[in-house]
């Protein structure tokens, strides 16, 4: 069986809430990893093409 996570009052938001919220901070993270991994691969990118000039 199934028990209570938080006040049995508050019925399903309280799960949902949980389960937003850490998709949420999920979201940050990858996109702050995506972002480190595109600045980390473009500045040699652009160096190069900058120096061509």
């Amino acid at each position: 069986m199934a028990y209570p996570i938080g006040p049995i009052e508050k019925g399903v938001p309280l799960p949902v809430g949980i389960v937003l919220t850490l998709s949420r901070i999920d979201i940050v993270y990858v996109s702050a990893v995506f972002m480190a991994l595109s600045a980390t691969e473009g500045t040699p990118i652009a160096v190069f093409r900058l120096s061509r000039v």
